[in-house]
């Protein structure tokens, strides 16, 4: 919808699982994390260790800098 009016948050979520229907995932295949831009998970991903430091470390990556 190039150029068109705005929809709300409720519309687009709806045209978006619409679309997600008309297009399941078929496939799943393995790609290193440099090569997985523009592409969706078809699992979730957790780390294979936990931060020494906690979600300090995570804020701080976060924070736009000045």
């Amino acid at each position: 919808m190039k150029g068109g009016a705005l929809i709300s948050v409720d519309q687009a979520l709806e045209q978006l699982m619409l679309f997600a229907a008309q297009a399941p995932i078929t496939a799943v295949e393995e790609v290193p994390l440099a090569d997985a831009d523009g592409r969706v998970l078809a699992r979730d991903v957790q780390a294979r260790i936990d931060s020494p430091l906690g979600r300090t470390v995570v804020l701080w990556m976060a924070m736009p800098s000045t």
